[in-house]
């Protein structure tokens, strides 16, 4: 399975987190496109599963250096955003 993203968006706070940790933000686009989402819930793969046979959005969270990262394609598939987890759910 390998879905279309559009455009990759990122945020200057993830792009200092995976620099300072060494890690490519386009590798985690890569595990996205492919239906790797990493650590999201069962109930939120399905919702994924739904959202590549319907059209909806799709999310993926990877734990990168003790930090929550997402990826989040839009259902119109226009653009994809990579985000700390904080920036995305407004948490702590």
């Amino acid at each position: 399975m390998t879905i279309s993203i559009g455009h990759v968006l990122a945020t200057p706070a993830v792009i200092e987190h995976l620099t300072r940790n060494e890690f490519p933000y386009l590798r985690l686009v890569l595990r996205h496109m492919n239906g790797d989402w990493g650590e999201v819930e069962s109930d939120d793969r399905e919702m994924n599963m739904r959202g590549v046979r319907d059209g909806d959005s799709i999310l993926s969270i990877y734990g990168i250096a003790e930090t929550e990262v997402c990826v989040f394609t839009r259902a119109d598939r226009t653009y994809t955003s990579v985000l700390l987890a904080s920036e995305m759910f407004c948490t702590d």
